[in-house]
C-alpha cells in the first residue's frame, strides 16, 4: 500500500472530504488528490501539515496497515478522530452518554399486545401488596 493510499483511510476515518482536508491542511485539494493517486510524492512539511490536520501522529502514517475491512471497526476509528480534540470533561461526558446507549440496547423490547392495546403494568409480588401502608 503507498502513501497516497494511507492518506485516503485516514482522511476517510475521520470523516473528511479531500477538500476539507485540504483546507485544513494548507494544501491545494487538487494536489492533495495527486497525492492519495499516487501521483505527486509529499514533502516532510506536507506530510507534518497532513498529520496535524488529521490529529495523528506522522510515525501512524507509516505503521502496520490499517484494516478498513471491519465495518464496526472503521466507525469506532471515525469516533475517535472525531472527539479526538474535546476537552477531556466532554470526552467524559461522552463515555456516560454511550454507556446510556448501552444499557438502553441491552433492555428487553416491550412486548406488543393484541389489537394495538396498551401493554399492563407487571402486577407487584403478593408479599408487596400484603404490607400494611406506613402512616
Amino acid at each position: 500500500m503507498n502513501l497516497g493510499m494511507r492518506i485516503r483511510q485516514f482522511r476517510n476515518m475521520a470523516g473528511l472530504s479531500q477538500e476539507k482536508l485540504a483546507w485544513k491542511a494548507g494544501i491545494a485539494p487538487a494536489f492533495l488528490g495527486q497525492l492519495e493517486r499516487g501521483l505527486k510524492s509529499p514533502t516532510v512539511k506536507t506530510l507534518e501539515k497532513l498529520t496535524r490536520a488529521l490529529g495523528i501522529p506522522m510515525a501512524e502514517l507509516f505503521s502496520g496497515p490499517v484494516d478498513l475491512s471491519d465495518e464496526k471497526d472503521t466507525a469506532i476509528k471515525q469516533i475517535v478522530y472525531q472527539i479526538r480534540d474535546l476537552p477531556v470533561e466532554s470526552i467524559q461526558n461522552l463515555s456516560v452518554i454511550i454507556q446510556q446507549v448501552r444499557e438502553m440496547a441491552a433492555r428487553p423490547l416491550p412486548t406488543a399486545s393484541p389489537a394495538g392495546e396498551e401493554a399492563q403494568p407487571e402486577e407487584k409480588p403478593a408479599e408487596a401488596a400484603e404490607q400494611p401502608a406506613q402512616q
